[in-house]
């Protein structure tokens, strides 16, 4: 719409982009492999089944949209 200058809008995107990667990157940086050792097995076989769920649902959402 041209309401935000063309310079100011790149700074807001590159501002939001690192703001999003911080925020995925956060719980990671905490998390102990010793920790997730001592969940188990199953538990971590639970957390990898969600995310590959995941990575294929909302790609076929979004394709199924277009």
């Amino acid at each position: 719409m041209g309401i935000i200058p063309a310079p100011l809008l790149a700074v807001i995107k590159d501002v939001s982009r690192r703001c999003l990667v911080t925020a995925i990157a956060a719980p990671g940086m905490k998390t102990s492999l010793k920790a997730m050792v001592d969940v188990g097995g199953r538990a971590i076989a639970l957390i990898v089944a969600e995310t590959v769920f995941l990575a294929i649902l909302v790609p076929a959402i979004v394709v199924w949209k277009v």
